[in-house]
């Protein structure tokens, strides 16, 4: 549901609030009421097998550097790649590629 502030002539509308981010609009703060995320500068009290980067479905754990390909872990053909640009004209599977355009 979004969240509206001001009439019909001077709205703001806002989609649901990216999660762990503050928004400041004409003065208010909303916060959204999760708190359980990745921080950019890190976080504490992670346990071991618990918490994790990465998917809960079938589907690939992508990395991007500069909004470049830089890391593919995929269940489905068996490919790992880690390094800038690391995979990007790949058509096989069962590939492990590190390094700057592997």
């Amino acid at each position: 549901m979004p969240i509206i502030v001001g009439d019909d002539t001077d709205s703001l509308w806002l989609p649901a609030l990216q999660e762990g981010i503050n928004k400041k609009v004409r003065g208010y703060q909303l916060k959204p009421s999760v708190t359980n995320f990745w921080k950019l500068t890190g976080n504490a009290g992670t346990v071991d097998g618990v918490n994790f980067i990465g998917t809960t479905d079938d589907r690939p754990l992508n990395f991007r550097v500069n909004n470049v390909k830089a890391g593919r872990i995929q269940r489905v053909g068996e490919n790992v790649y880690l390094g800038y640009e690391a995979g990007l004209n790949a058509t096989s599977s069962a590939n492990v590629a590190i390094g700057y355009r592997a």
